[in-house]
């Protein structure tokens, strides 16, 4: 393994965006930008999240991110709708507002300045099932994606060989 001292690009991280929707709500984002002449956009990297973009993953995601970007890859973490810093409810994790809403993050990213138009989608668990569900929906903008450990059927995410794994279910 290489290690680097630096990176090809300086980076530049903004904490706190905000990507308005359609409904009028705002979703929160953090983004780590290469530094890059204002006439050479640059692919985005879309990570709809579940977690809270401010939370425990912050130290992973800094390093995750600041090293795409430090590559030429402008990355764009959102708390989906209702978690972290963004507006409205947390309603089921498959729910289909939230393929919309991430749509419409891609969408956001595609069309800003430093983007070239073109995003990939990466994920962890949840993010990584959001990757497969807006990539079903075929965005024009949608270019690649990486989902980690991540589902395509909602039964065997919660059954595993007919028996219910003990984080799919909760007391009431």
């Amino acid at each position: 393994m290489k290690y680097l001292e630096t990176l090809p690009y300086p980076v530049t991280e903004i904490p706190n965006c905000w990507i308005p929707l359609a409904s009028g709500e705002r979703l929160a984002a953090r983004l780590w930008l290469p530094q890059m002449p204002a006439n050479q956009p640059v692919p985005g990297v879309l990570d709809f999240f579940i977690y809270r973009k401010s939370d425990i993953n912050v130290v992973r995601d800094s390093m995750t991110y600041a090293y795409l970007a430090g590559h030429g890859y402008a990355c764009v973490k959102v708390d989906c709708r209702g978690t972290g810093d963004s507006d409205g409810i947390q309603t089921d994790q498959f729910s289909p507002q939230y393929v919309d809403d991430a749509l419409e993050s891609l969408a956001w990213v595609a069309r800003q300045s430093w983007c070239s138009g073109k995003v990939g989608m990466m994920g962890l668990s949840w993010p990584g099932h959001m990757c497969l569900q807006v990539a079903a929906r075929r965005p024009p903008e949608l270019g690649a994606i990486v989902p980690m450990d991540a589902a395509d059927d909602r039964y065997s995410n919660k059954y595993h060989g007919g028996c219910l794994l003990h984080y799919a279910f909760s007391i009431s």
